[in-house]
C-alpha cells in the first residue's frame, strides 16, 4: 500500500497555475522550483498592485453623477461648480505667490530684465 502511494505521488504531476510541478522539478532536479515559480508570480502581482492608482469612491471617466431626482442633481452640480471655483482660486494664489517670488529674485539680481 505504501509502495503504491509512493509510486502514485512520484509519477503524478500536480498543476499550479497551469505549470506542471513534476515537469519543472524533473528538468531542474530541484524540488523547490514550483515554490520559486509561485514566489516570482507573487512578486509580479505585488508590483502590479502597488503601481495601480486607487480609484475607490471616484466616478468612472465619462460617467455622469448618479442622482435620484432633479433636486439632488442640482446639488451635485452645485458642489461640482464650487469645487471648480476653489481649484481656480488655489491656482490664482499659486500664480500670485510665484510672481512675488520672481519679483524678489529679480530684485536680488539687478542684471535680470523683466
Amino acid at each position: 500500500m505504501v509502495e503504491g502511494a509512493r509510486l502514485e505521488s512520484e509519477y503524478t504531476s500536480k498543476t499550479y497555475h497551469g505549470f506542471e510541478s513534476h515537469t519543472c522539478h524533473q528538468k531542474n532536479q530541484n524540488l523547490m522550483m514550483p515554490a520559486y515559480y509561485l514566489m516570482v508570480i507573487a512578486v509580479v502581482g505585488m508590483a502590479t498592485g502597488l503601481s495601480m492608482k486607487e480609484t475607490a469612491n471616484r466616478p468612472l471617466k465619462g460617467a455622469t453623477p448618479a442622482a435620484s431626482d432633479i433636486q439632488e442633481a442640482k446639488e451635485i452640480l452645485g458642489e461640482h461648480y464650487d469645487n471648480i471655483e476653489q481649484k481656480i482660486e488655489d491656482i490664482d494664489q499659486e500664480i500670485a505667490d510665484l510672481q512675488a517670488k520672481r519679483s524678489r529674485l529679480v530684485q536680488q539680481h539687478p542684471r535680470i530684465n523683466d
